[in-house]
C-alpha cells in the first residue's frame, strides 16, 4: 500500500523548514531560529519524495522523536524548539559514520493531512567554477553544500502521526526508532 495517495504527492507543499548544523567537530550543534528556504521548495520537496521509495517503520512506545513531533502537531509555535530538540538529540549520536551535515525538519501539508520529514544532509565536498575575461576558469571548493545526490541523503523520514504512527524512511530496516 502506498504511503501518501497520488494527489497527495502532487499536490504536497512545505508550511514550515528550518535546518541546524549537526556532527561539525564541536560539543554542539549549530542551532538557528529561521532558515528561509526561499525558492528552493521543489529541491526539498524533491528529496522527501526519494524517501517515498524506501522502508517503512514504527516507532518504539515511548518515542522521544515521535513525542517531539507530536507537540507541533498539537501547536505549530513548537515547531523551532521541537527542532533544536531533534538537533539535539541526533547530534549527541556518536558514530563515526556520521558525517559533518545539517539536520533538516519540516512540516509537509499533502492535501487533507499533515506530515513531517527529518533529513540529516551530509556535507559533501563539490568543486564550482567562474570564467574570469571569457578566457580563464577559476575553481574554487565548497564544502557546506546541499547536492541532489541521494548519496547525500544520511538519513531520511517522512512520518504520519495516525494510530500506527508510521513512517518511510530510505534506511534499510535494521532496527526501530
Amino acid at each position: 500500500m502506498a504511503f501518501i495517495t497520488e494527489d497527495q504527492n502532487r499536490e504536497m507543499q512545505i508550511e514550515r523548514f528550518i535546518f541546524h548544523v549537526v556532527h561539525h567537530g564541536e560539543e554542539e550543534p549549530i542551532l538557528l531560529d529561521e532558515t528561509p528556504i526561499r525558492n528552493f521548495h521543489n529541491f526539498f520537496l524533491g528529496r522527501v519524495r526519494e524517501v517515498l521509495k524506501g522502508n517503512r517503520f514504527l516507532f518504539i512506545p515511548e518515542s522521544s522523536t515521535e513525542s517531539e513531533i507530536r507537540s507541533v502537531d498539537g501547536d505549530l509555535k513548537n515547531f523551532v524548539e521541537v527542532s533544536k530538540n531533534l538537533a539535539r538529540d541526533f547530534h549527541r549520536f556518536g558514530d563515526s559514520r556520521i558525517k559533518p551535515g545539517v539536520l533538516i525538519f519540516m512540516v509537509i501539508n499533502a492535501v487533507d493531512e499533515r506530515l513531517y520529514s527529518l533529513i540529516k544532509y551530509d556535507h559533501e565536498k563539490v568543486l564550482t567554477y567562474r570564467v574570469e575575461n571569457d578566457t580563464r576558469a577559476i575553481l574554487e571548493s565548497v564544502t557546506n553544500s546541499l547536492t541532489k545526490s541521494t548519496k547525500s541523503l544520511h538519513k531520511s523520514g517522512l512520518i504520519r502521526l495516525n494510530e500506527e504512527c508510521g513512517f518511510r524512511s530510505n534506511r534499510r530496516p535494521e532496527r526501530t526508532v
